[in-house]
């Protein structure tokens, strides 16, 4: 989950509360994996973002490499 940049922490840190307490709820742990083929993990909110720009680093790495484009 994602939210607008300016997010007061408070409502961060309650959602992301919120979210990992769901993911851990058996019932809905089963249902995502059946639907999505992935295992759910709630993290914290900076464990997240580490995790995007990560991604982002990786990604913009393989485009650079490959020459891939946007059609």
């Amino acid at each position: 989950m994602v939210v607008p940049a300016k997010t007061p922490q408070e409502i961060i840190a309650r959602l992301n509360q919120e979210v990992v307490a769901t993911l851990a709820e058996p019932e809905i742990r089963a249902r995502l994996i059946e639907q999505g083929g992935v295992e759910p993990v709630g993290s914290t909110p900076e464990a997240f973002a580490a995790t995007i720009q990560a991604d982002l680093a990786r990604y913009a790495d393989l485009v650079k490499r490959t020459g891939a484009k946007v059609e």
